[in-house]
């Protein structure tokens, strides 16, 4: 009814607005008549006639155009009044129903629905107006609901419950509010209903909450009051089951009402009056501890903390009580007994040290010891990190922290420790909460255990080497009893088709087997136990999670595991040996290099930084010390000189294989990130080359630019390019004899920025270009080239030049010389806008101590020429 304002022909016309036109068509109808009657009348001698008939003619049009124009404008807001109430109408959040009322007052079919109705039931309008209003009412409510509009009548209004049901069957429990209204002259039942879903369930979870505060407060070990204050007094209003407990009633009713302040002695009472003025005024109260007498005439120690408490807008305090008379009777006889366990950990033979945390309290004379001091009364008083590395400062705080949180262990440790003399020693320490001379403190019990650690670490690096051994095995390695499989690999996995290792763990031994070989394989298994000698490699098939039968070679051996009797089966994939065996010996040729890789990054990369930098800054040292002697020994100058420049380029060397070795690792695993800029590659290469044309004349050759003179501009990380290019430089000059030339060249086409670095030099084997880029690869033998290199250096450029997103390639003849070229994508930085960023100016990013570091492999002394 709201909703529908258009026909097919046009705009609804209301009904005031036709009679306005009506009486508007019989005015102009008189107006004409009177015009009329005085056109064809007869002629009055009158002489002002004619002028009182125009005069009133004027007056009646007048009227006429008021009439309509009044009627008009009240049509229109009438208009815009129903368009309002539409809008309302469905826009509403609530679900609204319009419903037809006849003159016996019997509700009929709905007339209209807003939108929120049809979206909450999911039928179109036209469905629900067409649909019987039970259908939308739960089945088992339909008799309520025909109850509720049998008898209706003139205002009549209703608000009930109800629970309906839309199209998807989804129920929802509403609030219907119905009411009778005249609307166009016309009874209409209008009908609106709230979903009561969410205030539902934030009832039952209130309920919730309320129970499970019940539930907690009664399950709390400390006792829980809550008092109010009448003059002089601090009446009980409510306490839980320990608070009973705790000061001697069998229940928490019998301690309601009782004064708090008749437990305390008089000096304390006064005391807790004053607390609880504190507390009320919103103070902070410290926790105090009350010697009290239970209602059974029993003294006891209590730990109370007090806080404000709002309720029902009166003032009221809750007190949180715990029984300590145990803890400080056990804190007495702790104290008394300090003396005597003194004595007897002087005769323990392992180390005792007590401390809290700032001190030493306590040391015995194994503890002496092992620290290396004279007596125990060197250790007492000691900072407690006197001996402690400093590297373990903060794991220490935090096992001691969390010993301080009540029922807490932290597990046996080993740990290194600084003994007087600056030596070390490993122990084994356990270290506990402990109450010593009234004070919480720590006790750790340590043993000296550094002839046993390097044994153990003999035995970890085996260990270690055992399991990198099982996880990186090219093949299936199972280990297993009779019953389960216990262990297994990667490859294993892999093999059977499934995610990893723990899918094959506790699956049923050999059930991977057709059922017709594990018969035979258990009587092999059976032998293998029996200690006969080692059983040949076996051929049979298994059967994949997928169920595809693969070709194996198995190898089984009885092997130890958890001090049991197991089997270790290695299972070989020789479906891939069938079709091709060169193409297996490749794979694992593959695998022995990434091992070797592996191993070889982990043993020298990180560990050569530190002392590289420090015999750095020690030949830096030497050499402004020798500055300063070569006045008075200019001849043990020249020579020390010498030495210290030799020192420094093998130094250089260093630095530069690990920088290499440590950003190519970088760049495999993805953690290397690039900085863009827009730069002028024109301007960064020519920089580069006039930095570098010294040291290769210095070696006979000539070096030589062809680069475009206008700008260059491409957005990336120069630091990057400058390696790329010191790095095909440095290369082009230790392959290009004395007399030799090297080109350079910078170009675009395409959208792309192409730069060349071509020699003359010996040139690389046509064998060996579809692997010049591979990691530690050589265009000669390492052992054998006649030049310094690590091999790394092409990898790192191709790195660097992926990463941004560009790539190179290298032709060669041998004995003529080589080629390297590279590109990039010539993109540049943008703003927010879209406007391109400014281009850096590039200044001093190539000096002396950069190509120091990238050229120190080139067989020239470096210092010759710097």
């Amino acid at each position: 009814m709201f909703g529908k304002t258009k026909k097919a022909g046009g705009k609804k016309k209301p009904d005031h607005v036709l009679k306005a036109r009506i009486i508007t068509g019989i005015l102009i109808a008189a107006l004409i008549a009177f015009i009329s009657s005085f056109a064809f009348g007869h002629t009055y001698t009158n002489k002002y006639y004619y002028l009182y008939n125009l005069t009133a003619s004027f007056c009646i049009l007048l009227i006429i155009i008021f009439i309509h124009m009044n009627y008009t404008e009240a049509g229109r807001k009438i208009q815009e009044k129903e368009k309002k109430y539409s809008i309302i109408f469905n826009n509403i959040d609530d679900i609204m129903v319009l419903r037809s009322v006849d003159s016996g007052w019997k509700v009929g079919r709905i007339i209209d629905a807003n939108d929120a109705a049809v979206k909450f039931f999911g039928y179109e309008r036209e469905e629900i107006m067409n649909m019987p209003p039970e259908a939308f009412v739960h089945p088992n409510l339909e008799n309520k609901a025909r109850t509720i509009f049998e008898k209706i009548g003139e205002s009549w209004s209703k608000s009930f419950e109800m629970v309906f049901v839309a199209k998807d069957g989804r129920t929802a429990p509403v609030e219907v509010n119905s009411r009778v209204f005249m609307i166009d002259g016309e009874r209409v039942l209008v009908s609106w209903a709230r979903d009561l879903s969410e205030r539902k369930e934030a009832q039952n979870s209130m309920r919730d909450a309320e129970r499970s505060y019940r539930n907690l407060l009664e399950g709390l070990p400390d006792g829980v009051l809550i008092q109010h204050f009448p003059e002089g007094e601090s009446i009980i209003e409510l306490a839980n089951k320990s608070a009973a407990a705790i000061l001697g009633f069998s229940s928490k009713e019998e301690l309601k009402g009782k004064d708090f302040l008749s437990f305390l002695s008089k000096e304390a009472a006064a005391d807790a009056i004053t607390r609880r003025d504190q507390i009320l005024a919103g103070g902070s109260v410290p926790l105090v501890e009350r010697t009290i007498r239970t209602n059974e005439g029993i003294e006891r120690i209590l730990e109370i903390r007090s806080i404000s408490y709002e309720l029902e807008a009166k003032d009221r305090y809750i007190s949180i009580i715990r029984d300590i008379t145990e803890k400080k009777e056990n804190e007495k006889r702790l104290m008394e007994n300090d003396r005597q366990l003194k004595r007897l950990l002087d005769f323990l033979p392992d180390s005792v040290l007590i401390y809290d945390w700032e001190k030493y309290l306590y040391s015995n004379e194994s503890g002496a010891e092992l620290l290396g001091e004279m007596s125990p009364g060197d250790v007492e008083g000691k900072s407690i990190y006197t001996y402690v590395d400093p590297e373990h400062f903060e794991d220490m705080e935090k096992r001691l922290r969390q010993l301080e949180k009540p029922n807490s262990d932290v597990p046996m440790i080993e740990q290194r420790l600084i003994r007087e003399d600056k030596s070390e020693v490993f122990v084994e320490t356990k270290t506990i909460r402990f109450p010593f001379s009234g004070k919480n403190s720590f006790v750790s019990i340590a043993r000296d255990i550094t002839d046993r650690l390097m044994l153990e670490q003999e035995k970890k690096k085996s260990a270690e080497r055992y399991r990198q051994l099982i996880e990186n095995f090219p093949d299936a390695v199972f280990v297993y009893d009779y019953e389960n499989y216990m262990l297994a690999n990667f490859a294993a996995a892999k093999l059977l088709g499934l995610d990893g290792p723990s899918s094959i763990v506790g699956k049923p031994a050999m059930y991977f087997f057709d059922e017709a070989r594990k018969k035979f394989l258990r009587e092999r298994l059976s032998r293998i136990a029996g200690g006969e000698e080692v059983l040949p490699v076996i051929e049979d098939e298994i059967f994949t999670e997928a169920g595809a039968k693969v070709p194996v070679e198995i190898k089984t051996i009885k092997f130890p595991y958890s001090d049991g009797l197991a089997f270790l089966s290695v299972i070989r994939d020789v479906s891939a040996k069938k079709r091709n065996e060169a193409l297996r010996m490749k794979v694992e040729r593959q695998l022995e290099y990434e091992r070797m890789r592996t191993e070889y990054f982990a043993n020298i990369s990180h560990e050569f930084r530190t002392p590289l930098h420090a015999i750095s800054g020690t030949i830096q040292l030497m050499e402004m010390k020798n500055s300063k002697i070569s006045e008075e020994m200019p001849e043990f100058s020249v020579k020390n000189r010498r030495h210290l420049q030799i020192m420094k380029q093998n130094n250089n060397r260093l630095i530069k294989l690990v920088n290499n070795l440590i950003d190519i690792n970088k760049i495999e695993a993805g953690f290397y990130m690039v900085s863009k800029k827009n730069w002028d590659m024109a301007e960064v290469i020519r920089n580069i080359v006039a930095s570098v044309t010294q040291l290769a004349k210095s070696e006979g050759i000539e070096i030589s630019s062809r680069i475009d003179s206008t700008p260059l501009v491409v957005s990336c990380d120069v630091e990057k390019i400058e390696r790329i290019m010191l790095n095909l430089i440095s290369n082009a000059i230790k392959f290009t004899s004395s007399g030799g030339s090297i080109k350079i060249a910078a170009w675009k086409a395409g959208g792309r920025l192409f730069v060349s670095v071509e020699d003359t030099g010996t040139g690389i084997d046509e064998n060996q270009l579809d692997r010049i880029f591979d990691r530690f690869n050589q265009a000669e033998d390492v052992f054998t080239s006649s030049n310094e290199g690590s091999g790394i250096g092409l990898s790192l450029v191709k790195g660097f030049v992926k990463m941004h997103g560009g790539s190179i390639e290298v032709r060669s003849e041998m004995g003529k010389g080589s080629c390297f070229t590279f590109e990039i994508p010539m993109r540049v930085e943008k703003d927010q806008n879209g406007q391109p960023l400014p281009v850096n100016a590039y200044d001093d990013f190539i000096y002396g101590r950069k190509i120091e570091v990238e050229f120190s492999d080139v067989k020239k002394r470096l210092y010759e020429v710097f």
